[in-house]
């Protein structure tokens, strides 16, 4: 099974356990142990004035997942990975998943899946923060990271 067909595997489990009802609590388990969103932000806080926070929770043999979190009204640089998959799962708040050139608005429960090699960023709309579970395969270790607006 290729990369891309693993990502959009967990992306297609993840679809099928949001459903199509109420949107539930989003609810987390890690390979150590179960943990809540409230657990996660807990543990890893935005500190005050902080834009961004991206917390690597582990790793397995083909994929690392991260809890990253953006502050209200705050968003990634446009980049891309060259070498890395990705899926997002929004677990809370909400704003614009830019990928490529479609905008395509994420709230909790949502998910996106971005192939390696596409730009892409998020930005927060909100008035509260976001938080996202992030899944990267093969795992990221932070070094593929193309930023594409010069800076």
């Amino acid at each position: 099974m290729s990369r891309i067909e693993r990502v959009a595997l967990v992306a297609a489990s993840l679809f099928a356990v949001c459903g199509c009802g109420p949107r539930p609590i989003p609810r987390v388990f890690l390979p150590d142990q179960p943990t809540t969103l409230a657990e996660l932000c807990r543990r890893y806080p935005l500190a005050p004035g902080q834009s961004v926070r991206v917390d690597r929770l582990g790793v397995a043999a083909n994929a690392s997942y991260h809890f990253v979190q953006l502050s209200p009204g705050a968003g990634e640089r446009p980049h891309l990975h060259a070498q890395h998959d990705l899926a997002v799962t929004m677990l809370r708040g909400g704003g614009t998943q830019w990928i490529r050139d479609h905008a395509l608005p994420l709230q909790a429960g949502d998910s996106a899946v971005i192939p390696a090699g596409t730009p892409h960023r998020f930005v927060n709309t909100g008035d509260t923060p976001a938080a996202a579970l992030v899944i990267f395969s093969p795992p990221h270790d932070g070094s593929d990271q193309v930023f594409l607006d010069g800076r």
